[in-house]
Formats: structure tokens, sequence, C-alpha cells
């Protein structure tokens, strides 16, 4: 079974967010596109790309941890549209700004 985080993370859409659908994720939320962009998932460490490649297990412990809590498996399950299981995907990943930044 895959980690929760990859799992997480490409159920919500997260490996591909359309380039449409990100910008206007900003403009509602009043972001810049970097400031999102380095927070999506690295599809080789699933880490966000603020956090690069580092291989250490305590990052990917504390961020499974991080988004056990945001939100689980089964209520992104329960979104059925891809759009709005990417946004919430995305939402996630930036409640968690704070806690990721720290990681990095």
């Amino acid at each position: 079974m895959k980690p929760v985080k990859l799992q997480f993370l490409q159920e919500a859409g997260l490996y591909e967010v359309p380039d449409d659908l990100l910008e206007k994720y900003c403009q509602d939320n009043n972001l810049e596109e970097g400031e999102v962009y380095e927070f999506l998932p690295n599809p080789e460490t699933g880490l966000p790309m603020i956090l690069g490649n580092r291989p250490s297990p305590s990052f990917h412990k504390k961020l499974d941890q991080l988004l056990q809590e945001a939100t689980s498996l089964e209520e992104l399950r329960a979104i059925k549209d891809s759009q709005e299981r990417t946004l919430e995907g995305l939402e996630v990943l930036l409640s968690l700004r704070s806690d990721i930044l720290a990681m990095a």
C-alpha cells in the first residue's frame, strides 16, 4: 500500500493540476502562482517542491501526519468532481503552508 501522503496527493489530482485551474484558484484566493507551485508535490518524492528532493523519512512522516489531520482519504473520495477534488487538495496544502515552510 502507498504511503497515505502519496495516495492523498494522487487522489487529489495534485500531480496534474491544469494551468487554468491553478490560475483560477490563485485568482480566487489572491495568491501568486509561484507561491502555489512551490507547495505542489514533486512526483519523485511526493514532497512539496519547497522541500526539494530530500529523502529524509522525518519529512515524509511529518507531512503524512499533517495531511491525515487536515482531511481524510474518505472525505476526498466523497468528492466526485475531479476539479473540486483538486481544489480541495490545494486548500489542504495551503492550509498547511506554515507547517510545510517550517519543515523546509
